[in-house]
Formats: C-alpha cells, sequence, structure tokens
C-alpha cells in the first residue's frame, strides 16, 4: 500500500488535538494511554540554566546524553504506536510514511518542525532541519549551539529505527544568527573524528566534508 493511501486510509498517526487531560486527577495522555506532562518555558529556561551552572562547560554533553536517552525510549513507544494505527511493525513502511509519522509525533509534542533529509545518505549521513527548535527560542543569543538535548533525542530516535549507533552535530543554530537549527548525523565513530573548533561545532558544509574524508580514509 503507498504512503498516500495509508494516510487517507488512516488520517494522522498523531496531532495536537489527541491529547486528554483529566482535570480531576491532572494527568493528561496521548490517544495511544500514553502519559505526558507539559513543560513551560521557563522550567525549559530554568533547567538549562541549572545545567550549565552546576556542570560548566559539560552541560551540553550532558544534555545530548539525556536527549538520547529518551530518544531511543520515545523510539520504542512511538514504533508500538505506530504499529498499533496502522496494523503493520514501521520497519515494513514506506520511507515517506515514516518520515510523516515521525515529524508528527515531534510536531505533536512540541518540539518543532523537523525534516530528515537523505541528499548525503550515499555519504553514511543523515540530516535534519529544524524549524522552531526550543532553546533556540528561548536562550540568550549564543556563539555555541543550544540545541544539544535535541540533537541527542533525535540520534537516540533514529539509531533505534535505523540499528546503527548514530552520534548528531549540530551545525547551525539561531542563537547564531541563522534561519533555523540544521542537525547532522552519522555513525559515532565517525561523529567522534571530527576536530571541532573552540564553538564546539562546524558550519554544515564543513562538517559534511570532514565526515567526507574520514569515510575516505576508513
Amino acid at each position: 500500500m503507498t504512503t498516500a493511501s495509508l494516510m487517507v486510509e488512516n488520517g494522522n498517526f498523531l496531532a495536537a488535538t489527541d491529547f486528554a487531560t483529566d482535570v480531576e486527577t491532572g494527568v493528561t495522555r496521548s490517544r495511544y494511554g500514553r502519559r505526558v506532562v507539559s513543560l513551560g518555558e521557563d522550567f525549559l529556561v530554568g533547567f538549562h540554566e541549572a545545567l550549565v551552572d552546576e556542570c560548566g562547560d559539560a552541560a551540553s554533553e550532558v544534555l545530548d546524553t539525556c536527549g538520547r536517552t529518551f530518544g531511543e525510549l520515545w523510539a520504542r513507544s512511538i514504533a508500538d504506536d505506530l504499529e498499533q494505527f496502522y496494523g503493520t511493525a514501521p520497519g515494513e513502511f514506506p520511507a515517506a510514511l515514516f518520515l510523516a509519522c515521525i515529524r508528527q509525533a515531534l510536531r505533536a509534542h512540541g518540539w518543532g518542525d523537523t525534516e530528515i533529509t537523505f541528499d548525503h545518505a550515499g555519504q553514511g549521513v543523515l540530516c535534519v532541519e529544524h524549524a522552531r527548535a526550543p532553546f533556540a527560542e528561548l536562550l540568550p543569543e549564543s556563539n555555541r549551539p543550544a540545541d544539544s538535548l535535541v540533537g541527542g533525542m533525535l540520534a537516540g530516535l533514529l539509531s533505534h529505527f535505523a540499528g546503527q549507533d548514530l552520534l548528531a552535530i549540530q551545525t547551525e543554530c539561531p542563537l547564531r544568527g541563522d534561519a533555523r537549527s540544521y542537525y547532522v548525523l552519522a555513525l559515532r565513530e565517525r561523529i567522534r573524528k571530527l576536530e571541532l573548533p573552540e564553538s564546539g561545532t562546524l558550519g554544515t558544509a564543513d562538517a559534511l566534508e570532514a565526515l567526507s574524508r574520514i569515510e575516505a580514509q576508513a
């Protein structure tokens, strides 16, 4: 069955209207019965500031690890919910349907709008364009990327579905004046070989070129 026919027949896998709150118990659940908690911008900013105060330069790595653990756990839940909704395992989905469902899930949970592209898949690289990233909209301007939590989450999420150990590097961030957030994902050992400047990241073109050289040397 095609992506279009599946989506027409079944509708959206998850939308913002698919959450219900029981005002008596104060519990919100998704259409699949999973509990969710709304975290406002005051919490997000306070959480980030506390981590920076406690961890200093290591805060970015801590956030990445937290995001990755969350992404891996969330991927399992998404996989179960997708199979429940469509009646087939996501590993059997057309790629376009799978990507559309991941995009819907991220939107519905307030993570912004993502587009996963395979333009550099021949180099073993995935790219994710991300609009309305949470920390990028809430934190003050900085010369360092701010969404390592999201980068880790994307890496954990996509590692689960790809069956590969992926890491992400954020190459663009609105806090540095970029139009959007952008992440480049590749195998862990390749990302670890990148030589990063003091700013903690590379631009998108530089990251792709460096990963291509690392792949050629392997």
